[in-house]
């Protein structure tokens, strides 16, 4: 795969995961403060922020960036010494 591959199953994966842990979160947190223990709704919560996190980086350019230039390479993972 190239990086250019990669990186637009990352992107769509970010935006359609985002989309879902979105909808969720405010179709699940609606009317409840924000200072209330539920789970379920802070998982939603951190999936969004993690979708967005990962949506952002690839639409700045800098996880291409980061899959095109790998800091180690195939041959330097093999020798583990």
């Amino acid at each position: 795969m190239t990086a250019s591959t990669v990186t637009t199953l990352v992107g769509v994966s970010a935006a359609v995961s985002l989309l879902a842990c979105g909808t969720a979160t405010f179709l699940q947190g609606r009317g409840i403060p924000q200072q209330d223990f539920r789970p379920r709704l802070l998982w939603l919560r951190a999936g969004t922020y993690i979708s967005a996190c990962w949506l952002f980086s690839v639409l700045a350019g800098t996880f291409e960036k980061i899959v095109a230039n790998a800091p180690a390479t195939t041959e330097q993972l093999r020798n583990s010494s």
